[in-house]
């Protein structure tokens, strides 16, 4: 893990889209380690691009340098596109089964991302009935019991009704505590009021602070 308050995430693009039409264009960004970043922008600006290519999935066309210095875990816009487990408990075993860990730290770490995440009375769930909400907290937490030091969030709320909202997003506050960097895409700003700077960004040709 890299020290407080140092370089993690380091993104210098030249160009970089799709067959003909650029989406990024003399294109750079660094986070530190510890911080929540902000990326706002509309629907094309390039967001979703800007998470996958710091994931490690750039466009087919990109001319640049991505740097991660870390384990990297990705939130979906929509959690059932990542929860694969048939119940909570699975999903949540699925990954840590595919860690080099013993059988005793993996029940140890279950547990401990059950009970860290308010999954204890889900355990055994059909992930079919869960609320969004549910989906959303699992999606997080069968993430974060890998370990990573970045998290990437694309659109995280936005497919939650009000009350799931501010449960979700009271969650992903309280990453702060494990020492997570967070990069959280979002179309509404009001998502991002938390992060410690928002950045606009247009068309991918500029970054303009917003805050």
């Amino acid at each position: 893990m890299c020290p407080s308050n140092s370089e993690i995430i380091s993104v210098n693009i030249f160009r970089a889209g799709y067959e003909n039409f650029n989406i990024f264009k003399d294109f750079s960004l660094t986070v530190r380690h510890g911080e929540f970043l902000g990326i706002y922008g509309s629907n094309g600006a390039g967001k979703t691009t800007l998470l996958k290519a710091i994931a490690g999935f750039p466009p087919p066309l990109f001319e640049g340098e991505v740097i991660v210095k870390g384990r990297v875990g990705y939130v979906f816009q929509n959690p059932d596109n990542q929860i694969i487990g048939a119940t909570v408990e699975e999903d949540i075993r699925f990954g840590l089964e595919n860690l080099p860990l013993d059988c005793e730290t993996i029940e140890a770490r279950l547990q401990e991302t059950l009970l860290t995440f308010d999954l204890e009375k889900l355990r055994s769930k059909d992930t079919l009935t869960l609320s969004g909400g549910q989906k959303q907290r699992l999606a997080i937490a069968a993430i974060m019991c890998l370990d990573p030091d970045v998290l990437l969030f694309d659109e995280p709320f936005s497919m939650l009704d009000r009350r799931e909202r501010r449960a979700i997003m009271s969650l992903v506050k309280s990453l702060r505590n494990k020492q997570i960097t967070a990069v959280i895409a979002s179309t509404n700003m009001k998502d991002l009021t938390f992060c410690d700077k928002v950045i606009n960004l247009n068309g991918g040709e500029s970054l303009d602070r917003v805050r």
